[in-house]
């Protein structure tokens, strides 16, 4: 009997312990303060953030969604030259499209000489380095651009003249997007494009040379192969004409100039000109005439022309 009547008393003792447990956990749990809401807020933020909403380097811009235009949504179609590890990592998955000849980028290797913020610019293409600009002015931020590491100029088989295989491939890469594949462009060969000669600067005409004065006509001409000059002199009575073979130089060409689509506007030979002075000494009536400076290749010829005449007060003491 006195058995059972512990066991009834530890049995009674366990179910109000049980309930005291049970409501304990059925109180309320107190209010969070603001603090705790804030930080809550934030860890469901950043719980629902994807990976290209943070910031992933020094002097990188805020991967935020309107910066998402950074990521190309089809490579193919919107990237030339195919995309390229994003250096903010902003887009992690696709990349970024790969810098072109003479935009502005970024390596890992000029990080000493560019602002951070130069990340954003992106990396070249496979075909180009980053190098430093030196044409900035003093005072101006560190930049580089992107530049094709082969410097020969080369021949499209358009018949035009590129600055370099990356302005081919490029304008290639951009006609078939537009045109389709049916309109190709491809290379022909290495170095410039043959040319017909052209008169790069002609002769000008003396009008009022004095008697004894010493009169240089100056002429020069380009074209691939570099063009041979040669003088024709026409006297102004008509009774005759005289060929004169002067003495001339090569030169480089410092103002050619790319058009647009990458091509050269001229075609210099390595950017060659020809360049000749047919010079008269002590000018006299017989000077008087019309002299030719003729260009020519095994495409053809080119020429220009000028007029030597004498002073006439001059003539009239003859």
């Amino acid at each position: 009997m006195i058995s059972m009547r512990t066991s009834s008393s530890s049995l009674f003792s366990f179910s109000l312990l049980f309930l005291a447990l049970i409501a304990s956990r059925c109180q309320a749990a107190p209010p969070p303060t603001t603090l705790d809401a804030a930080n809550s807020n934030n860890n469901n933020n950043n719980n629902n953030v994807g990976v290209t909403e943070r910031p992933y380097a020094d002097g990188c811009r805020p991967c935020s969604t309107s910066s998402r235009e950074r990521c190309p949504t089809d490579p193919a179609t919107d990237c030339l030259l195919g995309t390229v590890p994003d250096a903010c990592g902003c887009c992690p998955t696709s990349g970024v499209c790969a810098r072109l000849e003479g935009e502005t980028c970024w390596d890992e290797k000029l990080r000493e000489l560019l602002p951070a913020a130069a990340r954003n610019a992106g990396r070249c293409a496979s075909d180009y380095s980053c190098r430093l600009r030196h044409d900035l002015e003093d005072g101006d931020e560190p930049e580089a651009v992107c530049s094709c590491r082969e410097s020969r100029r080369v021949c499209g088989s358009d018949n035009r003249t590129y600055a370099n295989a990356c302005a081919l491939r490029e304008t290639a890469l951009r006609i078939a997007a537009n045109n389709g594949p049916s309109l190709g462009l491809w290379l022909a060969h290495e170095g410039p494009c043959p040319t017909r000669p052209r008169i790069y600067s002609g002769p000008e005409s003396v009008a009022d040379a004095r008697l004894g004065q010493r009169v240089a006509l100056n002429c020069e001409a380009r074209g691939v192969p570099l063009p041979d000059i040669f003088w024709v002199f026409h006297s102004a009575d008509g009774r005759r004409v005289m060929r004169y073979e002067t003495d001339d130089r090569v030169r480089p060409d410092t103002r050619t100039s790319r058009s647009s689509d990458g091509a050269e506007e001229e075609d210099p030979e390595d950017s060659l000109v020809r360049a000749t002075w047919l010079v008269l000494d002590n000018v006299g009536a017989q000077h008087i005439g019309v002299y030719h400076c003729i260009a020519n290749n095994s495409l053809g010829l080119a020429s220009a022309w000028s007029i030597v005449n004498i002073f006439l007060q001059d003539l009239q003491d003859i």
